[in-house]
């Protein structure tokens, strides 16, 4: 943040200065340096620079004087001088409440804890002019645009300006100014004006500093740093830390893979003011404390380390906010005090316990205490409206308190980190916490209570009918945005509706993960498995946990198995879906295929659904969430906190209904194992995967009471010369080379599966197509169909024989009551509906083998 108290530099202005007082002002500066006594390397860098400066000024004013009476000589002789480079406010070297370097240097030594916050000082304070600096505003506009900074994510921290959202389309209801949340808004808008002319008056924080270089222990792989909506604010602190990485580098008593750890460390901090201090009590003391102490301090490194390795840095993001609002709340409280203290010394009455709690609340990061510094930030932490609200959760005005164990989390990691720096061991009693925290939930369920207008809001109430999913499916058909593939929404619908599936793990799904392959459809043995009806079904090998990268272990498998069926309509069909998203990818909008050709390596983080530009990385939760949160609301039934957990929250009722058991449902995605929140090893290894009850459920077809032979009545036959021609380049790339068992082909089951995939998507597409044109949930003119593919003869004799097995079908399952069951006859059904012949083999043979054991039966009688 920017100063907001440091006295006016005349030498600086170049509009003409006192230029005796501007040398006195710079020499004083550098006395008050050498009695402050501080030896750092940022003192000597500003002593320099004051030096320097007082040489300038000084030869300067001596020509000035000397060219007084000649008109031709320079008047502005102190216009260029370059200013000293403001160092951050809360940047002390002796503590928290030590004073700042341009304190020192222009002698203003303050009281402790002068301000909390550099945004709630008034404008009367600021002793800065807007027109100090002449091009100000195109400083501003240089430094700001195009800069980046690796700080936090986008979220709001407290106290931290963000800027007006835009309003967005002519019908967008502004929100009212005299709400809450509108006031709020208008505060923000304050601070950053505020902040905007701080700038003004000062451009050179703003300068982003380059980065200073470092190696991650090991040569670990940290995630990126998202970054802040704050751009000024997101500048500030990655130059703040620089400064920190540059100070770990020189110190060279700090050996190397130590350093590395401590950079870790300077990074999971991101630079925030309130914890300079802390990073320099590392730096100095790091190579004077015990083994033990620099073991503990180490081995808190390597947990920063993994938390700033796991994919979407969730834990990291939110343990950081909550490390910022401690050291926050606790300058709010000794502000606090301090107001209460002038307050009882301007009424005459006695202050020595106001004194001692500001000692101690001053100690709240060299010295924490569990029943002082904790309670107490548990406590303010209970009062603040922090988190997030909706209009589902109705909790009140200070919200729901969801992150209340990241709060403790955060206070007990100050607190190890001052212990490895302290003689003697800190108090570890947590009672006094653990009573705050249930405090916290007992006011937060109280205003759940009080606020509760519909209990109902989020439960059962929200399923929606097969209708409404497919009129869901149909909003990104018929309305498709330019330049974008709409089949990928439909894809991503389909797999959650087909497996109840996670959405992180739906969007990290990669080609390497697909496998197909035709399995029975009914519980069978070696016997009578040729006489049961078959079908189709893709399986994804998905991270069961953002995790898994740390919790797998030699001999387990970190992957889930998912398997989806043919479903009775193609429009909800994955199989059909994928199809035409591939085809839409690679044949329409001419996408490259993966690197098939180079082997397993070269291919195995393309992921299915990228970002746009880059192949290896899945889409963000974000966009997944617009996207079915728009379709829901296109078809009337949004459901606020169901959006991504819809198809959780709502697939079992309607399995269940279709006969499948409730604990296929549970095994399915639900089901714990010893440690809860993760399956049983039984299910994560020896019988992974969905059960048969679940996979056939999940096609819309009954099973026990209910139960339907399964059939699809669009899956006709394909002539082979249309599947030739699609994606003929799969020949060269994968095909031949599986299909001859090339070394790294041939013998791996991943290139083995992903090539029996795309095999099964040539009939998928075409079969699928044809039924969604026939059902109308394909618009004529979708732009899939203006390819040559879809404009052939033999296209048009698919969509003839769905069109002739689809109408009898349909009357088939008028005149059986609606379900398809053993006592129609399975093999006249299925030829009477022209069925593809290659799927009647088996059928037709053990039908024969029933006979023939009949008639010598029969005979030996």
């Amino acid at each position: 943040m920017l100063p907001t108290k440091l006295p006016k530099q005349p030498l600086l202005q170049g509009h003409g200065a006192n230029d005796e007082t501007a040398i006195k002002d710079a020499q004083q500066a550098i006395e008050n340096l050498d009695a402050a006594g501080v030896r750092a390397n940022a003192h000597n860098e500003l002593l320099s620079q004051l030096k320097g400066i007082v040489g300038t000024l000084t030869e300067k004013y001596e020509k000035k004087r000397d060219s007084r009476e000649d008109p031709d000589s320079d008047s502005d002789g102190f216009a260029n001088i370059v200013p000293p480079p403001l160092y951050p406010k809360r940047m002390r070297l002796t503590g928290p409440a030590g004073p700042t370097l341009e304190e020192m240097a222009f002698g203003k030594i303050p009281d402790i804890h002068d301000e909390l916050e550099d945004e709630e000082v008034s404008d009367q304070e600021t002793e800065y002019d807007e027109n100090e600096f002449s091009d100000a505003d195109s400083v501003t506009s240089c430094g700001s645009s195009g800069l980046s900074s690796m700080s936090s994510d986008s979220e709001t921290d407290v106290g931290t300006a963000t800027p007006l959202k835009k309003k967005r389309g002519s019908g967008k209801n502004v929100m009212g100014d005299d709400t809450p949340a509108g006031k709020k808004r208008l505060q923000r808008a304050k601070l950053a004006e505020k902040r905007k002319e701080e700038t003004r008056a000062n451009p050179i924080t703003i300068i982003r500093m380059e980065a200073v270089k470092w190696t991650p222990p090991a040569n670990s792989t940290i995630q990126n740093v998202p970054e802040l909506a704050d751009k000024l604010l997101g500048i500030e602190r990655w130059n703040r830390m620089q400064e920190q990485h540059a100070l770990m580098n020189r110190i060279d008593a700090i050996l190397e893979p130590d350093r590395s750890l401590l950079h870790v460390m300077v990074l999971y901090f991101g630079g925030h003011k309130h914890y300079t201090y802390r990073i320099h009590i590392i730096a100095s003391d790091f190579t004077t404390i015990s083994l033990v102490a620099q073991a503990n301090l180490k081995a808190l490194a390597h947990k920063m380390l993994k938390h700033l390795q796991s994919d979407g840095l969730s834990t990291y993001k939110s343990l950081r906010r909550a490390l910022y609002w401690y050291t926050e709340f606790m300058e709010e409280r000794i502000q606090q005090l301090q107001f209460e203290l002038a307050n009882m010394v301007n009424l005459g009455r006695p202050m020595e316990h106001l004194t001692v709690l500001i000692e101690l609340f001053s100690e709240y990061m060299s010295n924490p205490n569990c029943n002082i510094h904790g309670v107490e930030f548990l406590r303010i932490y209970g009062e603040k409206p922090l988190e997030r609200r909706t209009l589902a959760s109705k909790a009140g005005p200070n919200g729901t308190k969801q992150a209340i164990q990241y709060v403790v989390q955060a206070f007990d990691l100050n607190q190890r980190i001052a212990q490895c720096f302290l003689a003697k061991s800190l108090e570890r009693d947590l009672s006094g916490m653990k009573t705050q925290k249930d405090l916290i939930r007992q006011a937060v369920g109280k205003a759940y209570v009080d606020n509760d207008t519909d209990r109902q809001a989020t439960k059962r109430m929200g399923r929606m009918t097969w209708d409404q999913k497919r009129e869901q499916r149909m909003h990104f058909l018929a309305n498709p945005k330019p330049q974008s593939n709409p089949f990928v929404k439909v894809t991503l619908m389909n797999e959650a509706t087909a497996t109840m599936s996670r959405g992180s793990e739906r969007r990290r799904a990669e080609y390497l993960d697909l496998s197909s392959k035709t399995v029975p459809a009914e519980k069978c043995n070696d016997r009578n498995m040729d006489f049961v009806p078959n079908m189709l079904t893709m399986s994804l090998h998905l991270d069961h946990t953002k995790l898994s990268h740390q919790f797998s272990s030699v001999g387990l498998d970190h992957k889930t198995v998912v398997t989806l069926a043919s479903h009775r309509e193609a429009i909800f069909s994955f199989d059909v879906s994928l199809s035409q998203m591939l085809f839409y990818r690679h044949s329409v909008s001419k996408m490259p295929w993966p690197p098939f050709d180079k082997g397993y390596m070269a291919c195995k983080d393309h992921c299915l659904f990228p970002t746009t530009g880059n192949a290896t990385k899945p889409l963000s939760s974000s966009w997944l969430n617009h996207i079915i949160k728009s379709s829901m609301e296109a078809v009337g039934c949004y459901v606020i906190g169901l959006v991504n957990h819809f198809d959780r929250h709502e697939g079992a009722y309607w399995r269940i209904q279709n006969g499948c058991p409730s604990s296929s449902c549970q095994g399915a995605q639900w089901e714990d194992g010893k440690v809860p929140g993760k399956k049983s090893i039984f299910k994560q290894i020896y019988c992974s995967g969905f059960d048969l009850e679940f996979i056939v459920t999940s096609s819309d077809h009954g099973w026990g009471e209910c139960k339907e032979d399964y059939f699809i009545p669009w899956d006709v036959e394909v002539d082979q010369s249309l599947l030739d021609r699609t994606w003929p380049e799969l020949d060269s790339l994968l095909f031949n080379k599986v299909d001859k068992h090339v070394i790294g082909f041939g013998d791996n089951e991943s290139m083995k599966g992903i090539a029996n995939t795309l095999r099964a998507c040539k009939h998928r597409l075409f079969q699928g197509t044809a039924h969604m044109l026939y059902q109308n949930c394909l618009p004529p003119n979708h732009s899939l169909l203006d390819h040559p593919l879809f404009k052939s003869t033999e296209f048009a004799a698919v969509k003839e024989r769905v069109k002739i097995s689809c109408d009898q079908y349909k009357v088939l399952l008028e005149s059986n009551g609606g379900m398809l069951n053993n006592s129609t006859g399975n093999a006249a059904v299925l030829r009477k509906l022209k069925a593809m012949e290659s799927r009647m083999d088996n059928l037709d043979r053990g039908m024969a083998q029933i006979i023939e054991l009949l008639k010598n039966r029969k005979e030996e009688e």
